[in-house]
């Protein structure tokens, strides 16, 4: 794959109107210049390895779920020392989706109009816009929220390099100021 081609985002669209009643195995494993797209979207160095084994079943009436294992590796900056940090990534992937016209895409409403969530509840389904989904996109969502946004090596930490500046030398913050001011009043 060209250079070019990596700075495109790969797709993979699956017509979820049409799928078999035992669901549509997917895998996915990255080729070199995905890799590349998705370092640079992650903002890693690079990305060694990125696989997904999932599951495209229709759930409920006229949703689809989107089921499996996303594994990946990679290899990050330190955020202290800026050596190499490889990180794995294991994320298991449940996602549900249904077309705008579903009862379920609409949000629960309190009495206020305010938004009734359940925290220890299912997530709800995203919205699906056409008769595609593509696994991609779900599968760079995934990713990215799994991927360490501060990597640092093992041991790194971070040290103060200039000498704080004492109280006497520093200037006296304005609130300081102000209860002198009042004080005296």
């Amino acid at each position: 794959m060209t250079a070019k081609k990596a700075e495109q985002a790969p797709t993979m669209p699956v017509q979820v109107n049409v799928l078999p009643s035992r669901g549509l195995p997917v895998s996915v494993d990255a080729t070199a210049g995905e890799r590349a797209w998705l370092a640079q979207e992650a903002g890693a160095e690079s990305v060694e390895s990125f696989k997904a084994e999932l599951t495209v079943k229709r759930w409920q009436r006229d949703g689809v779920r989107l089921a499996g294992t996303l594994r990946a590796g990679l290899t990050q900056a330190c955020i202290v020392t800026l050596e190499p940090v490889e990180s794995r990534i294991e994320e298991i992937i449940d996602r549900t989706f249904v077309p705008s016209t579903s009862k379920l895409a609409k949000p629960r409403l309190n009495s206020e109009g305010e938004w009734l969530l359940d925290a220890e509840g299912n997530d709800p389904p995203d919205v699906l816009e056409s008769d595609t989904l593509d696994i991609w996109e779900v599968l760079l969502e995934q990713f990215l929220l799994a991927v360490e946004p501060f990597p640092r090596a093992e041991g790194a930490t971070f040290e103060q390099t200039g000498e704080l500046p004492d109280e006497e030398d520093s200037k006296p913050s304005p609130f300081a100021v102000l209860s002198k001011l009042k004080q005296s009043d």
